[in-house]
């Protein structure tokens, strides 16, 4: 199944083995894939891969080393492959030993943040997979959740038939679907909607890619400072020196845009100095000479 957006685009492929015995034809033509549609992440299902697998043997080009979860050669499990240029971790808080899935926390080259959960559903664990996937909602959403709704949210999420939902539907985009819309359904139930107007305050070049960063570094240092997770820490960390360097471009590309204008030759005195005094404004203490 390929899904491709304007700046990101995943291939999931059910493998049913992708070394068997030491046949690496899969993976062959997986990397053709690769390089002929250049997708941002592969996803593997039913890798059938144990700890015997180095990852030097499975490499693609051009991709990180894959994120894998293994079990033995006979069935099962899931990998992802991520492009060298994407910044991605893994929040191993949010994975279940119980079920086979894996979490990833990306970042695309156009700054958007999103969650990839890449699961496998075997007869084995069926009866868990209602309880561990809303287990796994809430621990996404408690970051982001008015406390006094999170116990709603919490019984609204648990009362949905997943089963139906996810499990008898004749494929994967329908089941895609069915989720996305009853997942932003509930949201918007129990989450309160909230008005922000534009401070004047915000300088020129405070644009809206960073006001997303800043709330969601300040979400990661209050989950850490309430909770101590370290990986909650680090990935506020890394939040913090990705907003300055977004704030050290930002403030260059709006100076440019100015320098760009002033050097227009057809613009007239009063538009010249209207240029100037938005990019140099004099304190109340200067004089001029």
């Amino acid at each position: 199944m390929m899904v491709r957006s304007r700046d990101f685009s995943v291939l999931h492929v059910n493998a049913r083995s992708m070394i068997a015995h030491n046949n690496t034809m899969k993976l062959d033509e997986i990397n053709v894939l690769a390089a002929e549609y250049n997708f941002d992440v592969i996803c593997l299902t039913e890798t059938w891969l144990d700890n015997s697998i180095d990852a030097n043997s499975i490499r693609l080009v051009d991709y990180r080393d894959p994120f894998r979860l293994d079990r033995n050669r006979h069935g099962g499990v899931v990998l992802a492959y991520v492009k060298n240029n994407i910044y991605c971790d893994r929040p191993f808080d949010f994975e279940s030993p119980d079920v086979e899935i894996l979490w990833l926390e990306l970042q695309t080259i156009n700054s958007r943040s999103l969650y990839l959960v890449v699961s496998y559903l075997s007869a084995n664990t069926t009866s868990l997979f209602k309880q561990t996937f809303i287990q796994l909602l809430n621990q996404l959403l408690y970051g982001i959740m008015p406390k006094e709704n999170f116990s709603d949210l919490h019984n609204a999420l648990y009362a949905t038939p997943w089963e139906f939902i996810i499990m008898y539907l004749p494929n994967v985009d329908c089941a895609l679907l069915n989720v996305t819309d009853v997942i932003n359904q509930t949201l918007k139930t129990f989450i309160p909607k909230k008005i922000i107007y534009p401070s004047k305050r915000n300088k020129p070049w405070f644009n809206d890619e960073i006001k997303t960063l800043i709330r969601k570094r300040t979400r990661y240092y209050k989950r850490w400072r309430k909770t101590n997770n370290m990986n909650c820490k680090r990935l506020y960390n890394k939040l913090r020196n990705l907003i300055q360097r977004k704030i050290k471009l930002a403030k260059q590309s709006h100076n440019m845009s100015y320098i760009n204008k002033l050097n227009t030759t057809n613009k007239s005195h009063a538009d010249y100095w209207s240029l100037l005094n938005q990019f140099w404004k004099p304190t109340n203490n200067a004089t001029t000479q």
